[in-house]
C-alpha cells in the first residue's frame, strides 16, 4: 500500500467512530451484499430520504485492496455525502495467493468476467435502492483505475461517466471501444512508479505482461469520441494540471479531460470528487 493511500483511506472501523452509522452501510448493516460471482459493499448517503433516486459511485479498489476499505473511508464518504451519492465497493477475485485483483485483456486471469460481475452488481444495486442512472459513475485506483477504463471501453454503456485514477489500457491497449463513446476524465502521477505514463513491463523488461501508455490511451478515447488532438482548453483543478475536450468539440458530444499532477502513485478523495462534479456538468443533456 503506498503513502499516499495509507493517507486517504481509513478503515470501517475508524468511519464508523467518526459517526457514519452502521445503517449507512446497507445488507443489512455492515454486512456485504451478494450476487453470483461475488461480494460488494453498499454505503448510503446520510440524510437520504429513502425514495429519492440515487446518484451512484461505484469504485474499484486497487491490487490487494478490499471492498471493506473503500466502504470504510471517511473523507470519500464526506464528498459523497456532500452530493447526496450512494457509494458501491464491488470486491475484486483472489488472481492468486498475493491477493485481490481485476480481470481484463493483458494481464493475470482472476478467472471472473469482471466486466459482466459488475453490470451484475448495479442490477443488484438497483434492487435495493432507486438509482439515478444518469449520474451512475464508475470509478477506481490503479488496477481499479484498468478496471474502470476496460468497462468505458469493453462495457454495454451501463454508465453515464467514468472518473479512473491512476490506472490505464494494459498491452495489448485496444484500438477501438465496442462499447463506443464515453464521457471519461483521467487522473494520473507523472513520476508514477507504479503505473508510469509510458507503461511498463510487469515481470522483466522481456515480460509480455505490460501497462500501457497513458498518451496513447487518450489517443484512443480520442478517436472513439471524435475529439480533436489538441484539447479544448486548459485548466487547474484540486491541484491537478487538466486538458479538457469539451463535447462540444467531439463529433460525439462526449467530453473528455486527462488530468496530471507532480507526484507518484496516489489518490485523494477531492481528486474522485471533482471528476464527479465535472463528470455531471459534461453528460450531454440530450
Amino acid at each position: 500500500m503506498t503513502r499516499a493511500r495509507r493517507l486517504s483511506f481509513a478503515s470501517l472501523g475508524a468511519v464508523l467512530a467518526a459517526g457514519v452509522s452502521s445503517a449507512a452501510l446497507a445488507c443489512p448493516g455492515a454486512e456485504p451484499c451478494h450476487v453470483e460471482q461475488g461480494t460488494y459493499r453498499l454505503r448510503l448517503p446520510q440524510g437520504w430520504d429513502g425514495k429519492t433516486a440515487l446518484p451512484v459511485l461505484v469504485f474499484m479498489h486497487g491490487y490487494r485492496g478490499s471492498a471493506d476499505e473503500i466502504a470504510g473511508d471517511v473523507m470519500l464518504a464526506e464528498e459523497l455525502d456532500r452530493r447526496g451519492m450512494a457509494l458501491v465497493a464491488p470486491q475484486g477475485a483472489a488472481a492468486d495467493r498475493r491477493g485481490a485483483s481485476w480481470s481484463f485483456p493483458g494481464k493475470a486471469e482472476t478467472g471472473r468476467d469482471d466486466v459482466a460481475f459488475i453490470e451484475s452488481v448495479v442490477g443488484d444495486v438497483a434492487k435495493r435502492i432507486p438509482v439515478d442512472r444518469k449520474r451512475l459513475i464508475a470509478s477506481g485506483f490503479s488496477v481499479g483505475g484498468s478496471m474502470t477504463w476496460y468497462l468505458a471501453c469493453q462495457g454495454h454503456g451501463l454508465f453515464a461517466a467514468y472518473v479512473p485514477v491512476a490506472g490505464a489500457f494494459w498491452v495489448p491497449e485496444p484500438t477501438d471501444c465496442t462499447a463506443g463513446p464515453q464521457v471519461l476524465r483521467h487522473v494520473h502521477g507523472l513520476n508514477d512508479p507504479m503505473v508510469p505514463m509510458m507503461g511498463r513491463a510487469l515481470g522483466g523488461p522481456t515480460s509480455s505482461v505490460r501497462q500501457g501508455e497513458v498518451r496513447k490511451g487518450m489517443a484512443t478515447w480520442r478517436r472513439v469520441n471524435g475529439c480533436p488532438n489538441e484539447p479544448t482548453r486548459h485548466e487547474t483543478v484540486e491541484g491537478l494540471d487538466c486538458d479538457v475536450w469539451d463535447g462540444s468539440a467531439c463529433r460525439s458530444g462526449k467530453a473528455l479531460m486527462l488530468c496530471l499532477h507532480a507526484g507518484e502513485h496516489e489518490i485523494e478523495a477531492r481528486w474522485v470528487a471533482a471528476g464527479i462534479d465535472w463528470a455531471s456538468a459534461a453528460l450531454p443533456t440530450h
